[in-house]
Order: structure tokens, then C-alpha cells, then sequence
């Protein structure tokens, strides 16, 4: 049985894909969409196929949704993005609510250009685009960067600062400020667990360039005040 993989002991409890599979067609014409379109990718580390990724988005999802549709979103949450997967396809095939929130995940890679130059444009354009989203386009982003951390902090466990040059900006400051940016716009979602698990990886990925003396511990997910989840923001050299 295929699982979504786990980073730790404290992460939110994800359904098995042939679990998510089984809610409703739609999902499972999403998942193998989503296989066919991610074949052959890989995730940064260069070993770990891309699918894993979609796959875990939507298990975190399902944590916070049962809607057949957002889920099925997120696991086509890169297509447009990372594949020759237009937008129209999506919405001929999945229809256009799922592309909405397809599109609402969508970078303007700005292909032409190299991404080192683009890299902030195109993070400040994603932290405005989910800030004027829906709640449930804001599950999916937060899932999605929830993943992202989790790879993260299993491969800074290995290789410490090194993971740093997987990405076209490697700079650990630029890179907090993006991550802290992205929670702030998530704070109506900090009831799910998913958000514990992705402020208390902030702490744990980021400490060495936040000033985290007045906040709190976030073992076991306990909650933050609104205080000092916006003293951790400001808190970030940009």
C-alpha cells in the first residue's frame, strides 16, 4: 500500500492514496492525471519521484476538507505550473471550480528570464495571489508548502545548510521571509493542525535567522498568540 510519507512524529494523520482515491471518481481521475502528466519528474533531492509530493498535498488537504473537488485540486496543484498541462485543459476535464483553485497555485515562472532574477517578483505575486484567495485555495497552498517544509527539514537534518542550493535563491533570510509571509495569509486556518505543524517547522528550519527569544514552544502543536505569530514575520531580515 502506498502511503503519504511522514517527516517525524509530529505531523497531522493523512489518508493513504488509495484511500483518497476511493472517495469519488473525480479524485481518482485527478491522481492518475497527475501521474501522467508528473512522469518522470523528480523532487529536488533528485531521487524521489515528483508524484509524492501532489500526493502528500492532498492527504494534508483531506485533513481539512472532505470536498471531492479540493482535493482533487491539489493533486493537480502543479500541473500547470511544472508540466506542458495548460490551464483549459484542466478546466475542460476537471471542470472550472478545480481550475480556479489549479490556477490560484499557479507561478508565472517567467520562462524567458533566469529564475535567480525572478525569484522574489514571483514569490511577492504568489503571497498576494493567496491573500485574496478562498479558504480553500488556502488549504491547498498551505498543504503545499507544509510539504515543502517537511521535505526540507528531513534533508537539513542529513545535509545540513547545503539544502540551501537546491534552490534558485539560497538565501536562508529571503527564504524565511517567504515561508513566514505564506503563513500569515493561512492565520484562518490555524485551528487545523496542518498550521501547527507548519509554524512549529518554522521554528525548527528557520531558528537560526529568527528572533524567536519571546516565542512560545510549538511541541506538539500547541497554539501561538496572534502576537507572536506576527513578531516572527517582523522578525525576518528581509
Amino acid at each position: 500500500m502506498v502511503t503519504l510519507e511522514s517527516q517525524g512524529e509530529e505531523t497531522v494523520e493523512e489518508k493513504t492514496i488509495e484511500e483518497l482515491r476511493m472517495l469519488s471518481p473525480e479524485i481518482n481521475n485527478a491522481y492518475w492525471y497527475a501521474v501522467r502528466a508528473h512522469k518522470g519528474q523528480k523532487r529536488k533531492d533528485g531521487i524521489t519521484p515528483y508524484i509524492a509530493h501532489p500526493i502528500e498535498v492532498a492527504g494534508i488537504v483531506s485533513t481539512m476538507t472532505t470536498v471531492p473537488s479540493v482535493i482533487a485540486a491539489a493533486l493537480l496543484h502543479d500541473t500547470v505550473e511544472d508540466t506542458p498541462v495548460h490551464i483549459n485543459d484542466i478546466a475542460r476535464i476537471f471542470g472550472g471550480y478545480v481550475a480556479d483553485l489549479v490556477a490560484d497555485e499557479s507561478e508565472n515562472k517567467r520562462k524567458d528570464r533566469p529564475a535567480e532574477e525572478t525569484w522574489r517578483m514571483r514569490k511577492e505575486e504568489g503571497i498576494r495571489k493567496i491573500a485574496g484567495a478562498g479558504s480553500e485555495a488556502k488549504m491547498i497552498s498551505l498543504a503545499d508548502k507544509l510539504s515543502n517544509l517537511r521535505a526540507i527539514k528531513k534533508a537539513q537534518d542529513q545535509i545540513g545548510d547545503q539544502v540551501w542550493t537546491w534552490f534558485h535563491n539560497s538565501n536562508v533570510k529571503d527564504q524565511a521571509w517567504y515561508y513566514c509571509s505564506m503563513r500569515d495569509q493561512y492565520i484562518g486556518l490555524k485551528h487545523f493542525d496542518a498550521w501547527k505543524e507548519y509554524a512549529a517547522l518554522i521554528r525548527q528550519v528557520f531558528g537560526s535567522v529568527l528572533n524567536t527569544s519571546d516565542e512560545p514552544e510549538t511541541t506538539d502543536f500547541e497554539d501561538v498568540t496572534e502576537e507572536a505569530e506576527s513578531g516572527l514575520y517582523a522578525a525576518v531580515t528581509k
